[in-house]
C-alpha cells in the first residue's frame, strides 16, 4: 500500500510542511498528528511514493535531474492522467520512477530558475 502524503509552504513562514491535506473554503491545512499549520494552496503537491537517490521523498512541484548512461535531463514532477510523470522543458516527458540516477535539485516554487517550464497542472493562479 502507498504512503498518501502532501506537502505545502506554510503560510506564516514559507517552510515546508509534509502531512495529510484538508481544503477548505476558507483555508487549506496540511495535517500531523495533532497539529495543523495553513499552507498556500498552489504549493501544495502530493508524494508520489518514490524517493530520490538520496532517499528524499519526491513530491509533486520537484525539479529532478534524472541520469541514464548517455543523457542528462531535468524535469518537473506533475500528476497526469492517473500517474506522476516527469515533464521536460521541450514539454516531453521523463521517466524518473524506476530510475537509479535520480536527484531532486529543488522545486519550482524556491527554484524556479532551474528549468524553463511551469506545467498547467502546477502554474499558480492569478
Amino acid at each position: 500500500m502507498r504512503e498518501i502524503k502532501f506537502r505545502g509552504k506554510r503560510e506564516k513562514d514559507g517552510e515546508w510542511q509534509e502531512g495529510y491535506f484538508v481544503f477548505g473554503l476558507t483555508e487549506d491545512l496540511i495535517v500531523c498528528g495533532l497539529f495543523s499549520w495553513r499552507v498556500k494552496s498552489e504549493t501544495v503537491g502530493e508524494y508520489t511514493g518514490f524517493e530520490d537517490k538520496n532517499d528524499k521523498k519526491i513530491f509533486e512541484g520537484d525539479i529532478l535531474r534524472v541520469k541514464s548512461r548517455k543523457t542528462e535531463t531535468l524535469c518537473v514532477v506533475v500528476f497526469r492522467e492517473g500517474w506522476f510523470i516527469g515533464i521536460t522543458e521541450d514539454n516531453g516527458e521523463c521517466e524518473f520512477r524506476y530510475m537509479a540516477d535520480v536527484e531532486i535539485i529543488g522545486n519550482i516554487y524556491d527554484n524556479p530558475d532551474l528549468i524553463k517550464i511551469r506545467p498547467p497542472e502546477l502554474k499558480e493562479e492569478d
